[in-house]
């Protein structure tokens, strides 16, 4: 179940993409996650993003949902979905990423140290939220009812 809806306009010029919003219901697997960053990544070649923001914006889909994916919290089971949205606007790239469940904000929650491995295993959790939310220009968290909605932004007109 990685993509139930996909609407992303036709190029006609570079202004094409301007307003386009690329949704995307995954499930609450790695393989989806990774899957879902690829889309993206398609997303920015075909709309001419900087590469760099491509890159950016690709790497914070993928470490927002991996973060959600392994929340090691013994109350953190949610619906088994992922909600994204990506939205080219004049100058910037917003994702929002989307999950029903108890109050998780991936962009500061910690998990508990003994999970965090060290960074020489490969494991080091919770690193790649860090780097994606030093690359972006913009965060927030939101709670609303029983949904998580965490949203970054990137500038595409400062690469």
């Amino acid at each position: 179940m990685l993509a139930k809806a996909l609407h992303v306009p036709t190029p006609h010029d570079d202004e094409s993409f301007l307003g386009a919003t690329l949704s995307l219901r995954i499930g609450a697997r790695l393989a989806d996650a990774v899957r879902a960053s690829v889309l993206v990544e398609a997303l920015a070649r075909a709309a001419n993003w900087p590469e760099s923001s491509a890159f950016h914006v690709s790497l914070a889909v993928e470490e927002l949902c991996t973060a959600i994916i392994e929340n090691p919290r013994p109350d953190a089971v949610h619906d088994g979905e992922i909600l994204l949205e990506v939205r080219a606007e004049e100058g910037a790239v917003t994702v929002e990423v989307m999950h029903e469940g108890p109050p998780f904000n991936a962009l500061v929650d910690e998990a508990p140290m003994e999970l965090i491995a060290p960074v020489e295993e490969g494991m080091g959790l919770r690193l790649g939220v860090r780097l994606v939310v030093s690359m972006m220009d913009d965060w927030d968290y939101l709670r609303e009812a029983r949904r998580n909605r965490v949203m970054v932004v990137k500038r595409t007109d400062r690469d």
